[in-house]
């Protein structure tokens, strides 16, 4: 009976598990999980913080880029602005260096000539004598081109004049009026046919304030024959 008994409390005690050990597994086990729980959390927290960090780096960037963007476009507008200007600047220079040679070449003239000095000007075949200063009394006309670079004069050989191959007839009326000389009156008392040639010349030699002393019927020559329109 002793056998008996001793045999089934061993088979018991190995049938059995251990409370003990039970407990001590458990309690590593939710030690564990609770430290990969946290650790868990802890890489969640840092990926959420690299995540937001790269968001705000990603919309840096985007401003960055606009900026960038209209930077660049201001950029291209100032440098187009500036190749205007520059154009600009060119044209002038030419404009500036033409005018310096047109002036160089009428101060070569004044000081050949003198502003005041006699000038011979041969008009088809007849001599007028005038001065520069007189020519050239009235801005923007053929003489005040003739006596630069536009025509470039050059003195005939013989009797020292410019020779200009023009009618002579009305020149006269045309002279006086730059000399300051009133030829209204004149011009009135012209006949048709005489009066057609002085409009043909005044027209050629662009002396267009005499328009506004012409008669009437000068007006209206200068309007169906030329299409200029003047008032009187």
């Amino acid at each position: 009976m002793v056998k008996t008994t001793s045999t089934k409390s061993l088979f018991s005690s190995l049938s059995s598990p251990d409370s003990s050990l039970t407990s001590s597994s458990s309690s590593n086990f939710e030690s564990l999980f609770e430290k990969s729980k946290s650790q868990f959390d802890q890489i969640s927290l840092e990926f959420e913080l690299i995540l937001n960090t790269y968001k705000l780096k990603s919309q840096k960037l985007d401003l960055t880029e606009r900026k960038l963007t209209k930077k660049e476009k201001l950029l291209k507008e100032r440098e187009l602005h500036l190749n205007e200007r520059e154009t600009i600047v060119k044209e002038h220079e030419e404009y500036f260096n033409c005018l310096e040679k047109k002036l160089s070449i009428t101060t070569t003239i004044e000081t050949k000539l003198g502003k005041n000095q006699k000038v011979k000007l041969d008009i088809g075949g007849k001599i007028f004598v005038t001065t520069l200063s007189t020519l050239t009394s009235v801005k923007d006309t053929f003489f005040t081109g003739y006596f630069n670079d536009h025509f470039n004069p050059t003195v005939e050989d013989d009797d020292n004049s410019f020779f200009i191959d023009r009618p002579n007839e009305q020149f006269h009326l045309i002279l006086n009026y730059l000399r300051g000389i009133d030829i209204k009156c004149k011009i009135a008392s012209l006949n048709e046919c005489d009066l057609n040639d002085f409009i043909e010349e005044i027209v050629y030699y662009q002396l267009t304030p005499i328009y506004e002393i012409l008669p009437s019927n000068g007006i209206d020559i200068l309007r169906t024959k030329y299409s200029i329109n003047s008032n009187p």
